[in-house]
């Protein structure tokens, strides 16, 4: 007892245990486990794939150029391209012409296309960025290097003139006005420049900064290109592009030299400045007559530009091609699985697409390393949350993402103006509009007061009286007109006019001008113009269409992937957690195939539908009918790229569980549209 009343107390000490509560970890990131073995493939193929294959191909070049130049016969041939001017002329080349266009393909890569429907648009869009500007200055840059390369390599290989000169010298050789440009140097210099500038143009319309890649079903169907049939293209493009940008560029360059450097040189504050350099192009020959003489330059600029654009297409078509080849990086991984699912979960797009492709891969495969891989993958419990429900999330807010840019796409059809609002009808009762007090009666004074007034009745009748007599008046008497009544106008009110006059005349001349110019143009040249406008401003329906799907091939994956994993799940799933998200993942589904169908019934409203009047359009209006035909088809096309991927995976599905999904809950909506599919497998 004295114990327990005493105030001390033993403490009570917990029971040591070995077990503690370990939670799972999340799936790995991205940047740790799939990134960079990715990234390592991609920087091999670019240096291996790209970089040694295009500088072969200017190695090359730079024979055909030498040869040309020294004129080196068929016994000196074989020993021409181990020569030290050769190789060390190819070196410079590669790297002003090849590197700086493909590190900025790289550094500029991206998976999101431009949601443009126009050229217009795009050209906007382009401009509204600060990259734009950075990448044209490359381009610029790499063929005013090339430039430099071409003359330096003349001076060197190619024998003079009679005169001891190559006519390619910056400045002109005089003594008396050393410091005029040379007009052949400056013609070579800016076709150049023009050439870059164009070709940094029609990247910029075919969106070729983007990744645009193939379907699912032609992703294999079609080999890599060989080198043959890459340099044939290559060549052709070339050489047509290089035509007709130089053609535009001689006769803008004739242009400049015949009617606008003869009005810089007048401005007064333009002339003084310009005037050292190019003083001497306002005197010699036409213009019309130096292109004649001047053939060999033509020739010459035609061809550096066309080794130069080769290069350019060459090594930029290589690398369109090997950005796009499919990766496979998870079988060298202790846990292929997750380093999978943990490729999806990526930031980034780009390397998004690779590891749903490799997913793919992987749940097409029937192997029997697959399958038990699968059944890991489906019974994963060392990752919280698992490596399925990591899947399955990051699958499905992708399309739901996807889903909701398509449900929210502007209308292809506009809507039907609203009816005009009616205005109230007047009221029955007329609104009473005299006076309803009776009016004071005046004062005898007041009213002959009034009738004297200016306005009065005595003054209104005596205007009348005289305006008769003026009327019935002889035109003898109307002819004589009194000296005190010619009044001269003032000086100043006459100065004031002509001043007016003369300030007004350049303004309605100008005006007429203006009609009259519409009159003046030929009709080709306006015809013409409204071609080019509306080409620069007509929306595509095939763009709008794409921008509304922009990663279309991304969610033709994720669809593949989900159906043929829910249906390698009815076997080797061995608790059924992928069968808990069948609901989800076909709602999912029917939902974007619904909005999918949507878009393409306003497709269909769009097409022109044939009739027996047909022979009886003009030749303008069955343009534009077969316009609108074809960009119809071309959006049906790639809206077909996830719709037949919903399509074939909803059957898929249906197909491999059949009478098991009534034993699932869906929406109305729902189930109404998955009994289709149900009523046709």
């Amino acid at each position: 007892m004295s114990r327990l009343g005493s105030s001390t107390t033993t403490p009570i000490r917990a029971i040591t245990s070995s077990l503690s509560a370990r939670s799972s970890a999340p799936v790995p990131a991205a940047s740790q486990t799939y990134e960079p073995l990715l990234r390592a493939v991609l920087r091999h193929r670019l240096l291996y794939g790209i970089f040694l294959s295009s500088a072969i191909f200017e190695w090359a070049q730079t024979m055909l150029w030498i040869g040309w130049w020294r004129g080196i016969g068929i016994t000196q041939l074989p020993f021409l391209p181990f020569l030290p001017s050769t190789l060390a002329f190819t070196a410079f080349a590669w790297a002003l012409g090849v590197v700086p266009v493909v590190v900025l393909r790289k550094a500029r890569l991206t998976a999101t296309r431009a949601a443009a429907s126009s050229p217009s648009q795009t050209f906007k869009i382009a401009t509204s960025k600060t990259t734009t500007f950075r990448s044209l200055a490359t381009y610029v840059v790499s063929a005013a290097g090339i430039t430099a390369l071409h003359i330096i390599n003349t001076y060197a290989n190619e024998p003079p003139n009679s005169r001891g000169d190559h006519h390619l010298a910056v400045f002109v050789r005089s003594r008396k006005h050393p410091y005029y440009l040379n007009g052949r140097f400056l013609f070579l210099l800016f076709s150049q420049l023009t050439l870059a500038i164009a070709y940094f143009a029609r990247n910029t319309m075919l969106d070729r900064f983007a990744v645009h890649w193939k379907s699912a079903h032609t992703q294999y169907s079609k080999p890599a290109a060989p080198y043959t049939y890459r340099l044939a293209l290559t060549g052709f493009t070339a050489l047509i592009f290089t035509g007709l940008v130089l053609s535009a560029y001689t006769a803008a360059f004739g242009l400049a030299r015949s009617l606008v450097l003869p009005v810089l040189l007048g401005l007064p504050g333009v002339s003084k400045p310009l005037r050292p350099f190019c003083a001497h192009f306002l005197r010699g020959s036409w213009t019309i007559f130096l292109l004649f003489r001047n053939l060999p330059l033509i020739w010459r600029t035609f061809f550096v530009g066309f080794t130069t654009l080769s290069s350019w297409e060459f090594a930029e078509s290589l690398f369109d091609e090997k950005i796009q080849e499919p990766i496979y990086v998870a079988q060298v991984t202790p846990d292929s699985s997750a380093t999978l699912v943990s490729g999806i979960t990526s930031s980034d797009v780009y390397f998004k697409y690779f590891a749903y492709h490799e997913l793919n891969e992987f749940a097409k495969d029937d192997s029997p390393s697959a399958l038990t891989r699968r059944t890991a993958l489906f019974g994963d419990q060392k990752y919280s949350p698992s490596l399925w429900a990591t899947l399955l999330r990051e699958s499905l807010l992708f399309l739901g993402n996807d889903y909701q840019v398509l449900h929210t796409h502007t209308p292809l059809l506009a809507p039907a103006p609203a009816p005009p609002v009616l205005k109230p009808a007047p009221p029955s009762t007329p609104l009473l509009r005299k006076q309803i007090f009776k009016a004071p009666t005046q004062s005898p004074i007041r009213s002959v007061i009034d009738s004297i007034a200016a306005d009065g009745a005595l003054t209104q009748a005596v205007q009348n009286s005289v305006q008769t007599t003026a009327a019935h008046m002889p035109e003898l008497f109307k002819g004589i007109e009194s000296p005190a009544t010619a009044i001269k106008q003032p000086l100043a009110l006459i100065e004031n006019e002509a001043a007016v006059k003369a300030i007004t005349a350049p303004v309605r001349s100008i005006s007429s001008l203006k009609h009259l110019l519409p009159m003046s143009v030929p009709l080709i040249l306006s015809r013409v113009g409204e071609h080019w406008e509306n080409w620069w401003r007509r929306e595509r329906v095939s763009k709008t269409a794409e921008a509304s799907l922009l990663y279309r091939e991304v969610d033709a994956l994720i669809v593949e992937v989900l159906s043929r994993l829910v249906c390698a799940s009815l076997t080797e799933d061995r608790y059924g957690v992928v069968q808990r998200d069948i609901p989800r993942i076909l709602e999912a589904m029917l939902s974007h195939l619904t909005a999918i169908e949507g878009y393409q019934a306003e497709l269909s409203a769009l097409a022109p539908v044939p009739s027996s009047d047909e022979d009886e359009l003009s030749v303008k209006d069955r343009e534009a009918r077969d316009r609108v035909l074809m960009e119809v088809t071309r959006a049906g096309d790639v809206l077909a790229v996830v719709g037949d991927a919903l399509k074939e995976g909803i059957v898929r599905i249906v197909r491999t569980f059949g009478e098991r999904l009534s034993a699932f809950k869906f929406p109305p909506r729902i189930a109404h549209k998955l009994q289709g599919f149900v009523d046709y497998s």
